[in-house]
């Protein structure tokens, strides 16, 4: 799946301005096309380029005063890449990987029915702001429907831009379901 993106954010509120709704939709275009972003499921090969950006990601989150384990997040990767329930979605701009997300397949607590889960999503702030997020949240969506899942459940935690993320969410339709708190201990 190809997306096309606008130049910058300049662009991005130009069009808001001008009646577009950039938030919900990833392919929109105006005037000169500089960047174009692409989803695909990672391999084996992505394994160190996922890692970096974990690395950004995990700098970034609520997690970051506890370890960082490298071989651990490798015996990771693999799973997503290999469990059929399981996805990891590398999201590359000009093939330069720059964010991915981490989705999982399963039933409700109190059911049958499926529902797809974001176990954790990383953009690197160079494609924050020209639709990387919203590349990698459509390809996610697509799954779920080919899956036949329910719902899907996206929790944030990295504190980074959280209202615009939110904003973008609820622009899809998405709903608060609850809220995750930590506590360092």
């Amino acid at each position: 799946m190809e997306v096309l993106v606008v130049s910058g954010q300049e662009d991005v509120i130009d069009m808001a301005e001008k009646g577009g709704d950039p938030i919900g939709n990833p392919t929109f275009k105006i005037g000169e096309v500089k960047k174009r972003f692409s989803v695909r499921e990672a391999i084996t090969a992505d394994y160190p380029a996922v890692l970096m950006g974990a690395n950004v990601m995990w700098g970034e989150s609520v997690y970051s005063h506890m370890d960082f384990d490298a071989a651990k997040l490798i015996e990771r990767f693999y799973e997503y890449t290999v469990s059929p329930d399981k996805r990891l979605f590398l999201l590359e701009q000009e093939n330069i990987p720059v964010g991915g997300l981490f989705a999982s397949l399963g039933t409700t607590f109190f059911g049958e029915d499926l529902v797809v889960y974001e176990e954790t999503c990383f953009v690197l702030p160079e494609a924050r702001a020209l639709g990387g997020f919203s590349c990698l949240l459509e390809v996610l969506e697509q799954w779920a429907e080919e899956e036949e899942a329910k719902a899907i459940v996206f929790d944030i935690t990295s504190r980074v831009k959280t209202e615009r993320t939110e904003s973008k969410l609820e622009a899809r339709g998405y709903e608060y379901a609850g809220a995750t708190l930590v506590k360092r201990i």
